[in-house]
């Protein structure tokens, strides 16, 4: 849970606080189960008190500042809190003023940012931010990453990884030839429900009967594993699979729109940007290859053989065709929402995130030398400038801005957040 406190000047009695914020304090708490309200504050002895009888001290908090005067309270909420605290400053009564001194003596020492809102809409959505970001901070610092597989060979990103920079996320080794062996015993039985579904949801099915198989038991021999091994993501290096005549595609698919947030070919800092993406959107997110580049229109052409089905625009216009490289097993193509969206990756050794907003001009234009799903995305920057920037090939892209979430959760955990 997240602390709220509403805080305001010794000069004005208790009441005139409660009087003056209890409108906001209600609607924050009655549009977000996440946060727990912690009461008024105008007397520094009054929250020392409070600090003193409490059970849980460090925990992340919410101010609500309404005036000025109001620099103590800040200074001792943040420093007992210790864990990321978000200041909600407005343009009445000096509470910018106040806010603001108090972030520029803390913000050395503390992990603390001012949310400047000039209404209670605005209050309410960078709350909803802030606890959503505290949410994906706490759930990847306590999660368990599968690679199945070392990562593949020509991902030169991936080389050498064997932590994840200052995020406590446990690295979980798992040869290859555990999900061989999980496919095999699998039975054909087993998968009818998937092939089934399936069958009833896309328009198109270009492959046969038993590729549709293979792959369903490919997803649940990930599934079998993911219970095994206690996973809350994977990432598989799926290239080895094609000896066996199947590949991961349909499986990585299905996995994520499950919400276990899994990658292709072992690419470590591409699945670890999934979870990110994944966590602070709330929604499936879809790791592609940057195809192509239009200088002039600031376009890319991303494509992949993998995208959870949740993310197509329309699965019932979707089909199901072979992976590309191989004319092999099952892979998903179809459309994506002509939407705004954010594209991002992290860096190999997890301290810095290189991203940009853009929107989806065209997709599934089925080009048969690029991987299935396709898409073509003017970036809001300069795709040459984005380039100079790249951290690496496999890109995270998700639907919306997801600009404003990300400023928080690097400057709270301490990783370099670049805007192209």
């Amino acid at each position: 849970m997240v602390n709220l406190f509403s805080v305001g000047t010794r000069l004005e009695e208790l009441k005139l606080l409660e009087n003056y914020t209890s409108v906001t304090v209600k609607k924050l708490l009655d549009s977000n189960n996440r946060i727990s309200f912690q009461g008024y504050f105008n007397s520094v002895e009054t929250l020392k008190n409070y600090f003193l009888n409490v059970a849980e001290k460090e925990t992340p908090a919410i101010i609500l500042n309404s005036s000025g005067g109001t620099e103590d309270l800040i200074n001792i909420i943040v420093s007992e809190c210790k864990l990321p605290v978000l200041i909600l400053a407005d343009n009445k009564r000096n509470s910018f003023a106040s806010s603001l001194e108090s972030y520029a003596y803390l913000k050395d020492n503390y992990p603390v940012k001012i949310g400047y809102c000039e209404t209670i809409d605005e209050k309410i959505i960078t709350a909803e931010i802030f606890c959503d970001v505290i949410n994906t901070i706490n759930k990847i610092n306590k999660s368990r990453f599968g690679l199945i597989g070392k990562p593949s060979d020509w991902l030169l990103t991936s080389k050498g990884i064997n932590g994840f920079g200052e995020f406590d996320t446990s690295l979980v080794n798992i040869d290859i030839k555990k999900l061989i062996d999980e496919v095999e015993v699998v039975s054909e039985e087993n998968t009818s429900g998937i092939i089934n579904n399936w069958k009833s949801t896309y328009k198109n099915i270009l492959v046969d009967d038993k590729s549709l198989i293979e792959s369903a038991k490919a997803y649940l021999a990930l599934k079998n594993i993911i219970k095994e091994f206690q996973l809350d993501f994977l990432s598989v290096r799926c290239f080895d699979l094609l000896a066996y005549n199947f590949t991961a595609c349909m499986g990585i698919s299905l996995c994520n729109d499950d919400g276990i947030t899994s990658g292709c070919e072992g690419d470590i800092p591409a699945t670890f940007t999934m979870i990110i993406a994944q966590q602070l959107s709330g929604n499936p997110v879809w790791m592609a290859n940057p195809s192509s580049i239009n200088k002039e229109r600031n376009e890319v052409v991303f494509a992949h053989c993998t995208v959870p089905s949740s993310f197509l625009d329309n699965p019932s216009e979707s089909e199901l065709t072979t992976h590309m490289e191989s004319g092999k097993s099952t892979a998903l193509r179809g459309p994506l929402k002509k939407s705004q969206v954010t594209i991002l990756r992290i860096g190999s050794k997890f301290d810095k995130i290189v991203a940009v907003s853009g929107q989806i001009k065209d997709s599934n234009m089925k080009e048969e030398h690029l991987c299935r799903t396709q898409a073509v995305i003017k970036i809001d920057g300069d795709v040459e400038k984005w380039i100079e920037q790249s951290l690496g090939n496999h890109q995270v892209i998700c639907y919306g801005d997801l600009l404003p979430a990300l400023k928080y959760f690097c400057d709270f955990i301490g990783v370099e957040l670049i805007k192209i």
